[in-house]
């Protein structure tokens, strides 16, 4: 594998993760949905979390780039959020995930060994984020932002398109055709 590659996982890899503990779904789900890195994901107090909005806010204090952000949320997302948001205001807690980074990164391992998958690590879900992301079509100064990146170069690290994708992007946009006819 190329080093300047991001490291993402295929939709059939997602798929096959087989997973038992529901506060990891979630975060799984979340790190898809929106990309935020691990370490601001177990950050996220129940006060962070706008479901009528549909917004999850990443404070700055807990942003490596220590820029405050705002996640737009899928209905799918948001409606996990709430049930797990229930569990933790049932138990009086002020985060909505209980887990620790190290338990976040042996369950992830665990969960890509019971897969039969190679270990990507925790960030290939954030990269699979990003490269999806693109793929739909949305621009990388938006990634960018909703990324939390302070240079462009950053974000390009995260995305990792094949070359299939690139020649489908530049087929639908077929600038060239306004110009020959």
């Amino acid at each position: 594998m190329d080093n300047d590659k991001a490291r993402t996982l295929s939709d059939k890899e997602v798929m096959k993760i087989d997973l038992q503990g529901f506060r990891t779904f979630v975060i799984m789900v979340l790190m898809l949905d929106c990309g935020p890195r691990v370490s601001e994901t177990i950050s996220i107090k129940i006060e962070d979390v706008d479901l009528k909005e549909g917004i999850v806010t990443i404070r700055g204090s807990e942003a490596k780039s220590k820029k405050y952000r705002e996640l737009t949320i899928s209905n799918k997302t948001k409606k996990l959020l709430k049930d797990l948001i229930d569990i933790s205001k049932s138990n009086h807690e002020e985060y909505v995930f209980l887990n620790s980074y190290d338990e976040v990164i042996r369950d992830f391992q665990r969960y890509y060994k019971m897969a039969g998958i190679e270990s990507k690590g925790v960030h290939a879900w954030r990269h699979t984020f990003a490269t999806n992301f693109i793929k739909n079509g949305v621009n990388a100064f938006t990634l960018q932002r909703i990324m939390g990146h302070s240079t462009m170069d950053m974000t390009k690290r995260c995305v990792n398109m094949e070359n299939r994708t690139l020649k489908k992007h530049h087929r639908k946009i077929g600038s060239i055709d306004r110009f020959l006819k």
